[in-house]
């Protein structure tokens, strides 16, 4: 979850939106088995969408 949090950032920094969004997308899908920090995924995801980077 971490990781994919990491990779999305890294991703962000190189402007590759597409790959940022499958990221927090991963991260969001393993937040939600393990109940942790699924809002902070949820938030970084609407927040792309909107095109708010």
């Amino acid at each position: 979850m971490q990781a994919y949090d990491q990779i999305g950032k890294l991703y962000l920094e190189k402007k590759e939106y597409g790959k940022v969004l499958t990221a927090f997308q991963r991260g969001l899908a393993i937040a939600q088995q393990v109940k942790y920090q699924e809002t902070y995924f949820s938030q970084r995801i609407e927040t792309l969408s909107k095109g708010n980077f």
